[in-house]
């Protein structure tokens, strides 16, 4: 059996390590770019929700079915398309949303720098040491957000009333 001279095994072996040098520096710069783009994604996202960040919701629920809550709004521009839930845990543990009903009527706006109080019934009783109460709103990017009474922030991709 013929193995071959030196220098073809040198050639053979060089090109195999150019093989591998190459395929090393593509995945390198294929995850250097992904890298890149979340960098530039957290950036855009953190861009949107600047005034989503100045909206708050405190308040509570009281022993009942009932609470008030307040809806603060630190930025310029108005909050739109106000939307109330209750999350409170069911015996699995997870998160049940309970419809709350306003005592009375309220704009579906809180202007800049401006603040609105609820005063709400629920749709059942809850504990109220393990309820939040979680508000959805349009900012004036026209983006929509959710907001919890304990600070959570998150964008939702629909309107209300579509499900």
């Amino acid at each position: 059996m013929d193995w071959g001279t030196l220098p073809a095994w040198v050639g053979a072996l060089g090109s195999l390590l150019v093989a591998t040098v190459i395929g090393g520096g593509l995945l390198y710069e294929i995850h250097m770019r992904r890298l890149a783009d979340a960098r530039v994604e957290a950036q855009w996202y953190d861009r949107m929700a600047a005034h989503a960040r100045l909206v708050s919701v405190g308040g509570g629920i009281a022993k009942g079915r009932g609470g008030r809550f307040s809806i603060r709004n630190d930025g310029d521009g108005p909050i739109r398309n106000l939307s109330y839930t209750l999350l409170a845990p069911n015996a699995e543990g997870e998160l049940d949303r309970i419809a709350i009903y306003p005592v009375r009527q309220h704009p579906p706006f809180v202007g800049g720098h401006a603040d609105l109080r609820v005063d709400f019934k629920a749709a059942r009783l809850v504990d109220p040491r393990q309820a939040m109460i979680e508000v959805e709103f349009t900012d004036t990017n026209g983006l929509r957000w959710a907001l919890t009474s304990s600070n959570e922030l998150r964008q939702v991709h629909y309107e209300p009333g579509d499900g």
